[in-house]
């Protein structure tokens, strides 16, 4: 028989049996998180106030968030002054946390897909991946991975805003980086020249200096991915996407279309 130590009622959380976090450090994350202070910070501050060694910043990441799955949170995403349909909106981009994969990492959706993903689903896949990490040794295929992939990857967008469960992911149709530059190999001379003045690029040179010095351009301005924000004037946030690809208006329009 296996037993498995999980008394919340003594203000503890295990993770994985062998990190085991107070319930107090748990709410004191959380709080850091909201003034935007990160994990890593956390623990060297805790470290250097103690003067004891903690584990690593990403395990204590992945114990905390399994906490946080574990929690029931009574967060509305809606703000009692804007209602569920706010009249005025402010749209923003988070690129520091970019994401590091590229267009071939990401799983193709089927030829049926119509970018309709169900957001219930996706995030309670999420939770139970997050849970999953301290039942997992390392190395050991975690059989709750939810992989990167474009037909099931949804935002979040709160309860009483969204119109259903069901919400709009078309980032599959975004024009890729490849696309670009192989469009950009088919124009004529005068043209990429044209876009050599209008980027601030040196358009001296041959045909081949001046397309190298634009797709050297267009990968140092095409970050990957990041969250798309939708929030009310007065920060209150109603909906989250987490994008593969560089932000495009498309990003926008499904989290207003869903």
């Amino acid at each position: 028989m296996f037993y498995r130590y999980q008394e919340w009622k003594d203000r503890l959380h295990n993770f994985n049996d062998h990190i085991i976090l107070d319930i107090s450090l748990c709410l004191t994350l959380r709080n850091l998180l909201q003034v935007h202070t990160s994990v890593n910070r956390a623990v060297e501050f805790l470290q250097l106030t103690t003067g004891i060694e903690f584990p690593p910043p990403e395990t204590i990441l992945h114990a905390y968030l399994q906490f946080e799955a574990l929690t029931d949170h009574e967060y509305k995403y809606s703000c009692p002054t804007c209602g569920d349909y706010p009249p005025v909106v402010i749209m923003g981009v988070h690129k520091q946390t970019a994401s590091p994969l590229s267009g071939n990492d990401i799983e193709k959706p089927p030829g049926n897909f119509k970018g309709e993903v169900n957001l219930e689903e996706f995030w309670e896949s999420l939770s139970k991946e997050m849970i999953s990490r301290g039942f997992v040794a390392n190395g050991r295929h975690d059989l709750f991975a939810v992989p990167p992939s474009y037909h099931f990857w949804a935002p979040w967008i709160g309860k009483n805003t969204r119109h259903s469960d069901t919400v709009l992911n078309t980032e599959f149709e975004k024009v890729t980086e490849e696309r670009l530059r192989e469009e950009l190999f088919k124009q004529k001379d005068d043209v990429i020249q044209s876009l050599c003045h209008e980027c601030a690029v040196e358009s001296t040179g041959s045909r081949s200096d001046l397309l190298l010095r634009l797709s050297d351009e267009m990968k140092s301005r095409s970050a990957t991915g990041g969250w798309g924000v939708i929030m009310c004037p007065c920060g209150i946030v109603y909906s989250l996407k987490c994008s593969f690809q560089a932000e495009s208006h498309r990003d926008f329009a499904d989290l207003l279309l869903s």
